[in-house]
Protein backbone atom coordinates (compact mmCIF):
# COMPACT_ATOMS: atom_id res chain seq x y z
CA UNK A 1 0.00 0.00 0.00
CA UNK A 2 1.44 3.90 -0.69
CA UNK A 3 2.84 5.71 1.83
CA UNK A 4 -0.43 8.05 2.61
CA UNK A 5 -0.33 11.28 5.29
CA UNK A 6 -1.17 8.96 7.73
CA UNK A 7 1.76 6.70 7.70
CA UNK A 8 3.84 10.40 7.41
CA UNK A 9 2.12 11.20 10.94
CA UNK A 10 3.03 8.25 12.58
CA UNK A 11 7.29 8.22 11.88
CA UNK A 12 6.98 12.15 12.29
CA UNK A 13 5.03 11.46 15.61
CA UNK A 14 8.07 9.79 16.84
CA UNK A 15 10.36 11.39 16.05
CA UNK A 16 8.76 14.65 17.43
CA UNK A 17 8.18 12.96 20.83
CA UNK A 18 11.70 11.87 21.36
CA UNK A 19 12.98 13.68 23.25
CA UNK A 20 14.27 12.05 27.00
CA UNK A 21 17.04 9.64 27.17
CA UNK A 22 16.00 6.01 26.42
CA UNK A 23 15.34 3.70 29.11
CA UNK A 24 17.41 0.45 29.33
CA UNK A 25 15.67 -2.20 27.17
CA UNK A 26 13.53 0.68 25.02
CA UNK A 27 12.90 -1.56 21.72
CA UNK A 28 14.76 1.75 20.03
CA UNK A 29 17.92 0.89 21.31
CA UNK A 30 20.53 0.03 18.74
CA UNK A 31 23.36 -2.29 19.99
CA UNK A 32 26.96 -0.85 19.70
CA UNK A 33 26.08 2.20 17.79
CA UNK A 34 28.87 3.92 19.14
CA UNK A 35 31.41 1.62 20.01
CA UNK A 36 33.69 -1.11 18.57
CA UNK A 37 31.84 -4.81 18.52
CA UNK A 38 34.59 -6.00 20.29
CA UNK A 39 35.50 -2.67 22.91
CA UNK A 40 32.10 -1.56 24.52
CA UNK A 41 32.82 1.35 26.90
CA UNK A 42 30.21 0.53 28.91
CA UNK A 43 31.15 -2.92 29.49
CA UNK A 44 34.77 -1.93 30.64
CA UNK A 45 33.59 1.02 32.87
CA UNK A 46 31.11 -1.76 34.95
CA UNK A 47 34.31 -4.31 35.31
CA UNK A 48 36.35 -1.86 36.72
CA UNK A 49 33.28 -0.80 38.92
CA UNK A 50 33.03 -4.66 40.04
CA UNK A 51 37.08 -5.14 40.55
CA UNK A 52 37.59 -1.66 42.22
CA UNK A 53 34.66 -1.02 44.64
CA UNK A 54 36.84 0.49 47.91
CA UNK A 55 39.64 2.09 46.05
CA UNK A 56 37.62 5.11 45.11
CA UNK A 57 37.03 4.69 41.72
CA UNK A 58 36.61 7.69 39.60
CA UNK A 59 36.10 8.34 35.98
CA UNK A 60 35.03 11.17 33.35
CA UNK A 61 32.44 9.88 31.00
CA UNK A 62 32.46 12.94 28.25
CA UNK A 63 31.08 13.25 24.56
CA UNK A 64 28.94 15.76 22.16
CA UNK A 65 25.53 16.84 23.14
CA UNK A 66 23.50 14.97 21.70
CA UNK A 67 25.34 11.62 21.20
CA UNK A 68 24.00 9.40 23.82
CA UNK A 69 26.04 9.98 26.87
CA UNK A 70 22.89 10.09 29.48
CA UNK A 71 21.31 6.40 27.44
CA UNK A 72 24.31 5.30 27.75
CA UNK A 73 24.16 6.01 31.66
CA UNK A 74 21.50 4.67 32.70
CA UNK A 75 23.05 1.45 30.72
CA UNK A 76 25.66 1.63 33.13
CA UNK A 77 23.33 2.49 36.08
CA UNK A 78 21.59 -1.24 34.78
CA UNK A 79 24.85 -3.06 34.37
CA UNK A 80 25.58 -2.16 38.02
CA UNK A 81 22.53 -3.07 39.90
CA UNK A 82 22.83 -6.31 37.84
CA UNK A 83 26.51 -7.08 39.38
CA UNK A 84 24.79 -6.37 43.32
CA UNK A 85 25.67 -2.79 43.33
CA UNK A 86 23.61 0.00 44.18
CA UNK A 87 23.66 2.41 41.76
CA UNK A 88 22.42 6.33 41.28
CA UNK A 89 21.69 7.74 38.55
CA UNK A 90 21.54 11.62 39.19
CA UNK A 91 20.56 14.76 36.29
CA UNK A 92 22.62 17.63 37.95
CA UNK A 93 20.38 20.04 35.46
CA UNK A 94 18.01 22.11 38.34
CA UNK A 95 21.16 22.25 40.45
CA UNK A 96 23.38 23.64 38.49
CA UNK A 97 23.15 27.53 36.82
CA UNK A 98 23.69 27.97 33.25
CA UNK A 99 26.47 30.59 32.65
CA UNK A 100 27.23 29.92 36.51
CA UNK A 101 30.04 26.95 37.02
CA UNK A 102 29.98 26.49 40.75
CA UNK A 103 33.55 26.38 42.56
CA UNK A 104 34.72 23.22 43.97
CA UNK A 105 33.02 23.40 47.41
CA UNK A 106 29.80 24.57 46.08
CA UNK A 107 29.65 21.92 43.75
CA UNK A 108 30.83 19.33 46.55
CA UNK A 109 28.19 20.38 48.32
CA UNK A 110 25.37 20.11 45.30
CA UNK A 111 26.51 16.55 44.42
CA UNK A 112 26.43 16.15 48.49
CA UNK A 113 22.57 17.22 48.54
CA UNK A 114 21.45 15.64 45.15
CA UNK A 115 23.06 12.43 46.49
CA UNK A 116 21.08 13.01 49.71
CA UNK A 117 17.76 13.18 47.79
CA UNK A 118 18.24 10.32 46.04
CA UNK A 119 19.25 8.08 49.02
CA UNK A 120 15.89 9.67 50.60
CA UNK A 121 13.87 8.64 47.57
CA UNK A 122 15.71 5.32 47.62
CA UNK A 123 15.65 4.67 51.86
CA UNK A 124 12.76 6.94 53.18
CA UNK A 125 15.73 8.33 55.21
CA UNK A 126 16.05 11.78 55.93
CA UNK A 127 19.71 12.54 55.57
CA UNK A 128 19.58 16.12 56.12
CA UNK A 129 21.01 16.17 59.49
CA UNK A 130 24.58 14.59 58.42
CA UNK A 131 27.31 17.36 58.05
CA UNK A 132 27.68 19.78 55.50
CA UNK A 133 24.10 19.53 54.92
CA UNK A 134 22.98 20.26 58.68
CA UNK A 135 25.44 23.24 58.59
CA UNK A 136 24.29 24.18 55.17
CA UNK A 137 20.15 24.58 56.32
CA UNK A 138 21.61 26.87 58.77
CA UNK A 139 23.17 29.00 56.16
CA UNK A 140 19.99 28.92 54.37
CA UNK A 141 18.56 29.85 57.81
CA UNK A 142 20.51 32.88 57.85
CA UNK A 143 20.04 34.72 54.27
CA UNK A 144 17.13 36.48 53.35
CA UNK A 145 16.23 33.91 50.88
CA UNK A 146 12.65 32.82 51.34
CA UNK A 147 11.21 29.46 51.03
CA UNK A 148 8.02 28.11 52.66
CA UNK A 149 9.31 25.16 52.96
CA UNK A 150 13.36 24.17 53.36
CA UNK A 151 14.21 21.02 52.09
CA UNK A 152 16.27 19.55 48.87
CA UNK A 153 13.44 20.04 46.71
CA UNK A 154 12.92 23.84 47.42
CA UNK A 155 16.23 23.90 47.37
CA UNK A 156 16.88 22.73 43.70
CA UNK A 157 14.15 24.64 42.53
CA UNK A 158 15.71 28.11 43.67
CA UNK A 159 19.10 27.31 42.65
CA UNK A 160 17.10 26.53 38.69
CA UNK A 161 15.31 30.06 39.28
CA UNK A 162 18.11 31.60 39.06
CA UNK A 163 17.81 33.32 42.56
CA UNK A 164 21.92 34.61 42.83
CA UNK A 165 21.88 32.36 45.92
CA UNK A 166 24.77 30.21 44.15
CA UNK A 167 26.97 33.28 43.75
CA UNK A 168 26.22 34.41 46.91
CA UNK A 169 27.57 31.09 48.50
CA UNK A 170 30.29 30.99 46.52
CA UNK A 171 31.44 34.46 47.82
CA UNK A 172 30.75 34.36 51.82
CA UNK A 173 32.04 30.97 52.38
CA UNK A 174 35.68 31.61 50.21
CA UNK A 175 37.34 32.12 53.56
CA UNK A 176 36.29 28.40 54.60
CA UNK A 177 36.66 26.24 51.82
CA UNK A 178 38.69 24.00 53.00
CA UNK A 179 36.05 23.01 55.71
CA UNK A 180 33.03 22.72 53.49
CA UNK A 181 35.38 20.79 50.64
CA UNK A 182 36.23 18.48 53.78
CA UNK A 183 32.39 18.05 55.49
CA UNK A 184 30.29 17.54 51.54
CA UNK A 185 33.04 15.00 51.34
CA UNK A 186 32.06 13.10 54.86
CA UNK A 187 29.07 13.73 54.03
CA UNK A 188 29.08 11.68 50.74
CA UNK A 189 30.77 9.15 52.23
CA UNK A 190 28.63 8.91 54.94
CA UNK A 191 25.62 8.23 53.00
CA UNK A 192 27.22 5.98 50.42
CA UNK A 193 28.07 3.73 53.74
CA UNK A 194 24.39 3.83 55.29
CA UNK A 195 23.13 2.58 51.82
CA UNK A 196 25.69 -0.29 52.21
CA UNK A 197 24.48 -0.93 55.51
CA UNK A 198 20.81 -0.75 54.71
CA UNK A 199 20.92 -2.18 51.53
CA UNK A 200 23.64 -5.22 51.95
CA UNK A 201 24.79 -3.79 48.46
CA UNK A 202 28.08 -5.00 47.03
CA UNK A 203 28.84 -1.66 46.14
CA UNK A 204 27.75 2.60 46.09
CA UNK A 205 28.10 4.34 42.65
CA UNK A 206 27.20 7.56 41.40
CA UNK A 207 26.84 8.18 38.00
CA UNK A 208 26.43 12.36 37.86
CA UNK A 209 24.78 14.04 34.43
CA UNK A 210 24.56 16.68 32.89
CA UNK A 211 27.50 18.86 33.46
CA UNK A 212 27.73 19.82 29.56
CA UNK A 213 24.67 21.78 30.10
CA UNK A 214 26.59 24.83 31.37
CA UNK A 215 27.47 27.19 29.00
CA UNK A 216 29.25 30.71 28.55
CA UNK A 217 26.84 33.46 28.38
CA UNK A 218 28.66 34.88 25.49
CA UNK A 219 32.27 34.90 23.94
CA UNK A 220 33.17 37.41 26.18
CA UNK A 221 32.93 35.45 28.81
CA UNK A 222 34.50 32.27 27.49
CA UNK A 223 38.32 32.32 28.93
CA UNK A 224 37.16 33.26 31.76
CA UNK A 225 34.08 30.63 32.02
CA UNK A 226 36.35 27.84 30.55
CA UNK A 227 38.63 28.40 33.38
CA UNK A 228 36.49 27.62 36.19
CA UNK A 229 35.14 24.45 34.31
CA UNK A 230 39.42 23.37 34.20
CA UNK A 231 39.27 23.86 37.80
CA UNK A 232 36.68 22.14 38.80
CA UNK A 233 37.57 18.97 37.03
CA UNK A 234 41.02 19.52 37.50
CA UNK A 235 40.02 18.68 41.45
CA UNK A 236 40.13 14.95 40.72
CA UNK A 237 41.51 14.51 44.45
CA UNK A 238 38.37 16.39 45.57
CA UNK A 239 35.70 15.00 43.58
CA UNK A 240 37.31 11.16 44.14
CA UNK A 241 35.48 9.29 47.08
CA UNK A 242 36.35 6.50 49.43
CA UNK A 243 34.59 3.60 49.28
CA UNK A 244 32.52 5.23 46.50
CA UNK A 245 32.54 4.80 42.91
CA UNK A 246 31.72 7.57 40.49
CA UNK A 247 31.04 8.84 36.87
CA UNK A 248 30.89 11.96 36.17
CA UNK A 249 29.46 13.26 32.38
CA UNK A 250 31.54 16.06 31.19
CA UNK A 251 31.62 18.80 28.65
CA UNK A 252 33.43 17.52 25.63
CA UNK A 253 35.58 19.78 25.36
CA UNK A 254 37.26 19.15 29.09
CA UNK A 255 40.26 17.73 27.40
CA UNK A 256 41.07 20.57 25.56
CA UNK A 257 41.05 22.96 28.63
CA UNK A 258 42.50 20.66 31.36
CA UNK A 259 45.00 17.94 31.23
CA UNK A 260 42.59 15.78 32.57
CA UNK A 261 43.78 12.41 30.80
CA UNK A 262 46.71 11.76 33.10
CA UNK A 263 44.74 12.28 36.36
CA UNK A 264 41.99 10.11 35.95
CA UNK A 265 40.36 7.34 33.46
CA UNK A 266 38.77 8.97 30.25
CA UNK A 267 35.87 7.42 28.43
CA UNK A 268 34.50 9.21 25.30
CA UNK A 269 31.53 8.93 23.61
CA UNK A 270 31.90 9.36 19.62
CA UNK A 271 29.71 10.22 17.09
CA UNK A 272 28.38 7.53 14.94
CA UNK A 273 31.44 6.81 12.67
CA UNK A 274 29.98 7.33 9.64
CA UNK A 275 33.48 7.99 8.10
CA UNK A 276 36.78 5.72 8.38
CA UNK A 277 39.49 7.69 10.09
CA UNK A 278 41.97 9.68 8.33
CA UNK A 279 45.27 8.27 6.96
CA UNK A 280 47.66 10.64 5.66
CA UNK A 281 46.04 12.53 2.41
CA UNK A 282 43.23 9.94 3.11
CA UNK A 283 40.20 11.34 4.51
CA UNK A 284 36.35 11.05 5.00
CA UNK A 285 35.14 8.29 3.31
CA UNK A 286 32.40 6.67 3.84
CA UNK A 287 31.93 4.07 6.08
CA UNK A 288 29.49 1.62 4.92
CA UNK A 289 29.25 0.10 8.57
CA UNK A 290 28.46 3.03 10.11
CA UNK A 291 25.75 4.48 7.83
CA UNK A 292 24.02 1.09 8.37
CA UNK A 293 24.50 1.87 12.12
CA UNK A 294 22.56 5.08 11.21
CA UNK A 295 19.74 3.02 9.26
CA UNK A 296 19.25 0.95 12.02
CA UNK A 297 18.37 3.66 13.89
CA UNK A 298 15.38 4.50 11.94
CA UNK A 299 14.54 0.85 11.24
CA UNK A 300 13.89 0.75 14.90
CA UNK A 301 11.59 4.00 14.83
CA UNK A 302 9.67 3.13 11.85
CA UNK A 303 9.91 0.10 9.52
CA UNK A 304 9.03 1.85 6.22
CA UNK A 305 11.38 4.62 6.02
CA UNK A 306 12.56 3.43 3.01
CA UNK A 307 9.37 4.35 0.87
CA UNK A 308 9.61 7.86 2.23
CA UNK A 309 13.25 8.47 1.91
CA UNK A 310 15.28 6.57 -0.50
CA UNK A 311 18.30 4.82 1.31
CA UNK A 312 20.67 6.62 -0.79
CA UNK A 313 19.16 9.74 0.65
CA UNK A 314 19.65 8.43 4.03
CA UNK A 315 23.21 8.08 3.50
CA UNK A 316 23.72 11.44 2.23
CA UNK A 317 21.75 12.65 5.88
CA UNK A 318 23.46 10.29 7.56
CA UNK A 319 26.99 11.48 6.15
CA UNK A 320 25.76 14.93 6.55
CA UNK A 321 25.11 14.57 9.91
CA UNK A 322 28.60 13.56 10.52
CA UNK A 323 27.22 10.73 12.62
CA UNK A 324 25.60 13.16 14.99
CA UNK A 325 22.01 11.29 16.05
CA UNK A 326 20.58 14.74 17.67
CA UNK A 327 21.67 16.31 13.88
CA UNK A 328 20.30 13.55 11.71
CA UNK A 329 16.95 12.90 13.61
CA UNK A 330 15.81 15.97 14.55
CA UNK A 331 17.19 18.29 11.71
CA UNK A 332 17.51 16.67 8.67
CA UNK A 333 15.77 13.45 8.86
CA UNK A 334 12.37 15.16 10.00
CA UNK A 335 13.14 18.17 7.97
CA UNK A 336 12.37 15.68 4.41
CA UNK A 337 9.84 14.03 6.67
CA UNK A 338 8.19 17.46 6.54
CA UNK A 339 8.48 18.09 3.11
CA UNK A 340 7.26 14.85 1.88
CA UNK A 341 3.62 16.16 2.71
CA UNK A 342 3.71 17.91 -0.18
CA UNK A 343 5.83 15.75 -2.44
CA UNK A 344 3.84 12.28 -2.28
CA UNK A 345 4.00 12.07 -5.48
CA UNK A 346 8.12 12.15 -5.25
CA UNK A 347 8.33 9.12 -2.86
CA UNK A 348 10.67 7.89 -2.13
CA UNK A 349 12.55 11.18 -2.15
CA UNK A 350 15.74 11.08 -3.92
CA UNK A 351 19.22 12.42 -3.05
CA UNK A 352 19.21 15.28 -5.71
CA UNK A 353 15.41 16.37 -4.73
CA UNK A 354 15.32 20.18 -3.95
CA UNK A 355 13.64 19.08 -0.78
CA UNK A 356 17.05 17.35 -0.10
CA UNK A 357 18.90 20.28 -1.87
CA UNK A 358 16.93 23.23 0.04
CA UNK A 359 17.64 21.52 3.19
CA UNK A 360 20.82 20.85 3.18
CA UNK A 361 21.67 24.90 2.06
CA UNK A 362 19.83 26.13 5.19
CA UNK A 363 21.79 23.67 7.54
CA UNK A 364 25.71 25.29 5.71
CA UNK A 365 24.17 28.43 6.66
CA UNK A 366 22.82 28.32 9.98
CA UNK A 367 26.07 25.81 11.05
CA UNK A 368 27.99 28.74 9.15
CA UNK A 369 26.67 31.53 11.43
CA UNK A 370 27.57 29.95 14.52
CA UNK A 371 31.22 30.29 13.51
CA UNK A 372 33.62 33.48 14.36
CA UNK A 373 36.38 34.63 12.21
CA UNK A 374 38.64 34.65 15.29
CA UNK A 375 37.77 31.05 15.31
CA UNK A 376 38.61 29.95 11.72
CA UNK A 377 42.08 29.88 12.52
CA UNK A 378 42.10 27.20 15.35
CA UNK A 379 39.76 24.95 13.31
CA UNK A 380 41.32 25.28 10.00
CA UNK A 381 44.35 23.53 12.53
CA UNK A 382 42.38 21.20 14.68
CA UNK A 383 40.99 19.63 11.24
CA UNK A 384 44.54 19.47 9.31
CA UNK A 385 45.74 17.90 11.95
CA UNK A 386 42.48 15.38 12.93
CA UNK A 387 43.60 16.68 16.63
CA UNK A 388 43.18 19.20 19.33
CA UNK A 389 46.35 20.49 20.92
CA UNK A 390 46.06 24.03 21.50
CA UNK A 391 47.65 25.96 24.67
CA UNK A 392 46.61 29.12 24.53
CA UNK A 393 43.86 30.57 26.83
CA UNK A 394 41.83 31.89 23.76
CA UNK A 395 42.35 29.57 21.48
CA UNK A 396 41.23 26.68 23.87
CA UNK A 397 37.91 28.55 24.34
CA UNK A 398 38.06 29.00 21.28
CA UNK A 399 38.04 24.65 20.55
CA UNK A 400 35.92 24.60 23.60
CA UNK A 401 33.28 26.35 22.12
CA UNK A 402 33.49 24.59 18.74
CA UNK A 403 32.82 21.65 20.85
CA UNK A 404 30.02 23.42 23.00
CA UNK A 405 28.24 24.09 19.16
CA UNK A 406 28.57 21.12 17.75
CA UNK A 407 30.83 22.22 15.20
CA UNK A 408 33.81 19.88 16.19
CA UNK A 409 32.88 16.08 16.93
CA UNK A 410 34.68 13.50 19.06
CA UNK A 411 35.11 10.45 16.78
CA UNK A 412 36.71 7.25 18.43
CA UNK A 413 38.40 4.39 15.50
CA UNK A 414 40.69 2.67 17.85
CA UNK A 415 42.31 5.64 18.92
CA UNK A 416 40.14 8.88 19.45
CA UNK A 417 40.21 11.79 16.19
CA UNK A 418 38.60 14.67 15.36
CA UNK A 419 36.43 16.67 12.74
CA UNK A 420 34.65 19.47 11.87
CA UNK A 421 30.44 18.93 11.47
CA UNK A 422 30.16 18.47 7.57
CA UNK A 423 27.65 21.50 7.56
CA UNK A 424 31.02 23.64 8.12
CA UNK A 425 33.17 21.54 5.42
CA UNK A 426 32.22 24.02 2.78
CA UNK A 427 33.05 27.45 5.05
CA UNK A 428 36.63 25.92 6.53
CA UNK A 429 37.42 25.03 2.74
CA UNK A 430 36.42 29.03 1.67
CA UNK A 431 38.58 30.09 4.27
CA UNK A 432 41.78 28.14 3.01
CA UNK A 433 41.38 30.03 0.36
CA UNK A 434 40.76 33.26 1.75
CA UNK A 435 44.13 32.59 3.31
CA UNK A 436 46.15 31.32 0.68
CA UNK A 437 44.66 34.67 -1.75
CA UNK A 438 45.70 36.65 1.19
CA UNK A 439 49.23 35.29 1.51
CA UNK A 440 49.37 35.30 -2.48
CA UNK A 441 48.76 39.37 -2.20
CA UNK A 442 51.25 39.57 -0.29
CA UNK A 443 53.75 38.76 -2.62
CA UNK A 444 55.42 41.35 -3.91
CA UNK A 445 57.60 42.02 -7.20
CA UNK A 446 61.14 42.95 -6.84
CA UNK A 447 62.43 45.48 -9.54
CA UNK A 448 65.63 44.16 -11.77
CA UNK A 449 63.98 40.24 -12.27
CA UNK A 450 64.51 39.61 -8.61
CA UNK A 451 62.46 36.72 -7.37
CA UNK A 452 59.40 37.44 -5.42
CA UNK A 453 58.95 37.01 -1.89
CA UNK A 454 56.70 37.61 1.23
CA UNK A 455 56.49 41.20 2.23
CA UNK A 456 57.19 39.64 5.80
CA UNK A 457 60.59 38.58 5.01
CA UNK A 458 63.46 40.09 6.26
Amino acid sequence: MPINENDLDTFYSVLLNEKDALQPGNPLYVENLHFDPQRDVMVEMAREIRLSQNAGYIAYFTGNRGTGKSTELLRLQKMLSEQGQTALYIDLTEYLIDGEPPDVKTLLVLLALAFAREADALLGTDFRNITPLRRFWRYMNGTDIELEKLDVHAFKLKLSSGSGFQARFMAETKNDGATWIEEAREAITAVAAAIKQRTGAGGVSLLFDSFERIRAKSPSAEVEFYARIAEIFNSVNFLRFVGVSVVYSVPPYLPVIANVQNQVNLRVLGSVRVFEAAHGTLRRQPRREGLDKMRAVLDRRYPRWAEIIAPATLDVLAERSGGDLRLFLNQLVRAVLAGSYHALERLPILPNDEIVNDLLANQENQMGSLLYLDHLPVLLRIVDESNVVVTDPKEQAAAARLFDERLLFNYANGVQWVDANPMIWARIERYRTEQAASKARAVVTVPDGVAARPISAS
